[in-house]
């Protein structure tokens, strides 16, 4: 389709670089009276035709339209005397009306883009949260994340200790170093910022600090913070923490930015109650490898005769204390029978048996046979 634009003033401007996104569309010439007009600019600076008159132009066989967005009633007159018969013409109200129905498909692709860019951004970012395995490097990433997805300069992250109904801050991003000192933990304060998020379980949004009285807003405002979002992190019904993104001009959040901290909350405290319980595993194994190092201990240095053994009754560990009263050692003893070290297998047998039945025994006297065959 051959276009002729004429008119390259703010209409036509703006008009312009959406009939070149379209491939099915060939710009044969843009026209205004003017020639410096912003469109004659845009035109000259992507090689399409530029011309200060249009006479001669609107004459052309191979012409399918002719936009006129100049709201000059003679040019419309000129046209509509001087086209070929199968031009067709968009002038004042048709021409307005294209435009905005091309705007708002360039917009519609525009927020589809962009809530693909944004998940996009949200995958990696759930990525980057779960694979971190300290647990300040979970704070720190779920933070940095959140003003990523809002584009926010300043925020920071709080867990909320519910047996003590206080909050304590965990990360810390864009803020002066002695905002961290004067806000480690604090109480909720009824009517306060935190209440109302506790008992609201969403994100509160504050465009303008300066205009909420309920606030306690002294910290922030010497810090420069002039708008917030804080986004409650929920795990079964229960607030854990509280994800706060900060702007140091007053800002009005759009409902995406809301939408996008919410999902990054959910992200967030998923990778929080992983990080708690990678770390009390952590601990536990720790607890673990010191009981089994004080049995280890207690198993290589005690004078008694300790043989462990597994569930076919072979025997695993044969300590220091067996090897001196039986003559054996442990390479000659790992692997073998337990019942082949008594001196009644048959013995050894029930007494197995007996402690699989209940648990353990104790104060049975049984005979070995050493080495010699004492």
């Amino acid at each position: 389709m051959k276009v002729l634009l004429i008119g390259a003033g703010k209409g036509g401007s703006a008009l312009l670089p959406i009939l070149q996104e379209d491939k099915e569309i060939e710009i044969v010439g843009v026209v205004d009276s003017n020639p410096d007009a912003e469109g004659l600019k845009i035109a000259r600076q992507n090689n399409i035709p530029a011309y200060t008159h249009y006479e001669h132009l609107i004459k052309r066989e191979d012409l399918d339209v002719i936009i006129d967005v100049t709201r000059n009633p003679q040019v419309l007159i000129d046209i509509e005397k001087n086209k070929p018969s199968n031009t067709e013409i968009l002038g004042g109200i048709s021409a307005k009306l294209l435009w905005n129905l091309v705007e708002e498909r360039k917009k519609k692709e525009e927020e589809i883009q962009k809530s693909l860019s944004e998940q996009k951004a949200l995958y990696r970012i759930g990525i980057m949260i779960s694979s971190a395995t300290n647990m300040n490097d979970v704070f720190q990433t779920i933070v940095k994340s959140g003003l990523e997805v809002t584009n926010t300069p300043a925020g920071s992250l709080a867990l909320y200790d519910e047996e003590k109904n206080e909050l304590e801050l965990v990360a810390v991003h864009g803020f002066s170093p002695e905002f961290s000192l004067k806000s480690t933990r604090w109480k909720v304060r009824p009517g306060g910022l935190t209440s109302k998020i506790l008992l609201q379980k969403q994100p509160v949004v504050v465009p303008n600090i300066t205009e909420e009285s309920f606030m306690d807003t002294r910290v922030i405002l010497a810090e420069g913070i002039r708008s917030l979002v804080a986004t409650p992190l929920t795990a079964e019904n229960k607030i854990v923490g509280i994800l706060y993104v900060d702007d140091y001009k007053p800002r009005t959040f759009s409902k995406r930015d809301i939408s996008i901290l919410e999902l990054l909350a959910t992200q967030a405290t998923i990778a929080i109650k992983k990080a708690k319980t990678r770390q009390q595993l952590e601990l536990k194994n720790q607890e673990l490898k010191r009981t089994m190092d004080y049995l280890q201990n207690v198993l290589n240095n005690s004078a008694d005769i300790i043989i462990t053994t597994d569930t076919e009754n072979n025997v695993v560990e044969f300590n220091k204390g067996a090897e001196e009263i039986l003559g054996y050692t442990q390479q000659e003893t790992v692997g073998k029978p337990l019942s082949g070290f008594f001196a009644s297998p048959y013995h050894c047998n029930l007494l197995l048996e007996r402690i699989k039945q209940e648990g353990k025994i104790s104060n049975q006297e049984t005979q070995f046979v050493t080495k010699q065959n004492k």
